[in-house]
């Protein structure tokens, strides 16, 4: 697992990759494997952020987050 956050001066980046099993993405949009990722997405977007999930199956998974530190009001 790489786990990378950089503070930059509009905002934090946070991006976890690893090299697992994987998973199908639309099947997590459909909320049919539980609400992890979800309330994840959920919370980023509460602070004007941005989520996302790169992943599939046999090749690992990459989860990226931006923060602003200035969110639009």
């Amino acid at each position: 697992m790489f786990v990378e956050v950089m503070g930059l001066e509009t905002g934090l980046q946070l991006v976890i990759t690893d090299n697992g099993k994987g998973f199908i993405p639309q099947a997590v949009r459909a909320g049919t494997h539980g609400l992890g990722l979800i309330g994840m997405k959920e919370r980023i977007r509460v602070v004007q952020g941005t989520f996302d999930v790169k992943a599939s199956m046999g090749k690992g998974t990459t989860i990226s987050a931006w923060i602003p530190l200035f969110p639009e009001t």
